[in-house]
């Protein structure tokens, strides 16, 4: 109502970039918060220059999620007149004059998430894109914060009971593989992922540290549980029932939570039961799964390059594992050699082989190479009967592995059968409502498809007539 009378607070991109950088917040979630003073007659994607789905990513959240806290932030925005310490009418007055206070937001932010580097609202955005506005509970730009800032909160505080608990390490399950996999080499946000996954792994150790994992649909899968791992279900004269390893809740729907502290590690036959056994934890107990066995740390691992290996792209162009160069330019040569390719073509053929989304456009940004060499390296791969030439809907190339062809539900691109063992989840992910990753990191992807082929075991025909299908 008073901004109607007084009319909206004017966007200042300024203040924006200050908020952001003193507070720790992405230029989005800063604009978000100072448009809420403008009533929404302004267009802060066009004014300030943040893009507009990131805008989308934290507005949409922070209205579902956490709408107290906005409100809180909003009125910390406000200049305190009144004799109650709440923002009277002349503070409306006063914030057309002087603007909007920011040293309570920038205080309260880091009093909850510590200070940390803003991370660019076009991450969020297409993180937003790969999990949803609003996944699990929690807010894309916090999930993507935290992976990115792994020496502040969330893992400052050490357990996570009270930030999300569960639902945030189930949105850095889906989170951490896509981050390893899309981001730059030479990303800071790529670079300190190693960092993140070992804070998390450390955490798992914290004796006080509990996770949602889902929970048993009814009594029968609760002694199922118990059954498998010996165990005598206690009375209890409380909601909740204390089998060491997991704690149940006595409500309906039995809610469970994990002490993964009281896990032996990614064997423990208590995972196992739990995963069988309970519902709506899948994400979290597979993360802890492959946080114990390593898997989850070689997946964002980088290798040191091996002999001249990092020379490409040249002219500062950011540098991708997609690119076998980048770190395994002996494979790209033993490649060539057994093959009788170029380098460039044997670049090619690796990237076609082992990756589930080799299109032409993303090859050229990986590699960093102009038109014309692009053209000439598909030309002589094109010549060799490593490949077939086709035209395939939603396939975004036209040269393939021989074989079979699977179809894919968008965001994912159809992918040749033979690639199933390379993608997370098999053919599930293709038909799932995000890209397709890999089961590890790109550099182990190259070996691990070249292998195949040295073990006679590489793309082929099964039948003749499967030359001319798309």
């Amino acid at each position: 109502a008073r901004l109607r009378e007084y009319g909206p607070y004017p966007l200042d991109a300024e203040r924006v970039a200050r908020l952001s950088t003193s507070a720790g917040m992405s230029p989005g979630e800063a604009a978000v918060l100072l448009g809420g003073l403008s009533a929404g007659d302004a267009d802060p994607s066009g004014a300030l220059g943040v893009p507009a789905q990131a805008l989308n990513a934290v507005g949409s959240t922070w209205q579902r999620i956490a709408p107290e806290r906005t409100c809180t932030l909003l009125t910390a925005l406000l200049p305190v007149t009144s004799a109650t310490g709440a923002p009277g009418e002349e503070a409306w007055v006063e914030l057309l004059d002087q603007g909007p206070r920011l040293d309570g937001v920038v205080r309260m932010w880091r009093e909850a998430y510590d200070r940390h580097a803003p991370v660019p609202d076009a991450l969020i955005a297409a993180a937003a894109r790969y999990l949803g506005f609003s996944w699990s509970g929690v807010e894309v730009s916090e999930a993507v914060h935290g992976a990115a800032n792994p020496g502040t909160w969330p893992w400052r505080a050490g357990p996570l009971a009270q930030t999300s608990g569960g639902r945030l390490l189930a949105a850095l399950a889906a989170l951490l593989p896509w981050l390893a996999y899309t981001l730059p080499v030479d990303d800071p946000v790529r670079a300190v992922l190693p960092e993140t996954v070992t804070r998390l792994r450390q955490w798992l150790d914290d004796p006080t540290a509990i996770v949602d994992c889902g929970g048993f649909d009814d009594d029968g899968a609760l002694r199922a549980f118990a059954n498998v791992l010996d165990l005598a279900i206690p009375p209890s004269a409380s909601d909740t029932i204390d089998l060491g390893v997991v704690l149940v809740d006595t409500r309906r729907g039995h809610p469970a939570r994990l002490r993964p502290a009281h896990l032996t590690g990614a064997a423990d036959p208590a995972l196992a039961a739990l995963k069988g056994c309970t519902s709506g934890g899948e994400r979290v107990l597979a993360l802890v799964t492959d946080l114990y066995s390593g898997h989850i740390a070689r997946m964002v691992a980088l290798p040191t390059p091996d002999g001249d290996s990092g020379q490409e792209p040249a002219g500062g162009a950011p540098r991708y594992p997609h690119n076998p160069r980048t770190y395994q330019i002996g494979l790209v040569a033993q490649v060539a050699e057994h093959a009788g390719l170029s380098l460039d073509a044997a670049t090619l053929y690796l990237q076609l082989l082992a990756l589930p989304d080799p299109t032409d456009r993303n090859v050229a940004r990986w590699t960093g190479w102009r038109a014309a060499r692009l053209r000439q390296a598909r030309a002589e791969l094109a010549a060799s009967d490593l490949v077939v030439t086709a035209t395939r809907s939603r396939a975004g190339r036209s040269l393939f592995l021989p074989g079979g062809w699977v179809p894919a539900r968008s965001p994912a691109i159809p992918v040749e059968r033979w690639k199933l063992p390379l993608i997370a989840g098999g053919e599930a992910a293709l038909a799932g409502d995000r890209m397709a990753l890999p089961t590890v990191g790109v550099p182990e992807l190259f070996a691990t498809a070249w292998q195949r082929v040295l073990d006679g075991d590489g793309p082929r025909f099964e039948e003749p007539d499967q030359v001319s299908r798309p």
